[in-house]
């Protein structure tokens, strides 16, 4: 997980970076709620 967001950051704008990153903490936690569900 860390390597790619790093490479994301290197050509991504600051803005844009921070917009997706609260993007895949949602996701994150959805799938975190999926995987409590079928767990």
């Amino acid at each position: 997980c860390g390597a790619p967001k790093r490479r994301f950051k290197s050509y991504q704008p600051a803005v844009k970076k921070d917009a997706n990153d609260t993007d895949v903490r949602k996701a994150r936690k959805a799938q975190m709620k999926r995987d409590e569900t079928i767990g």
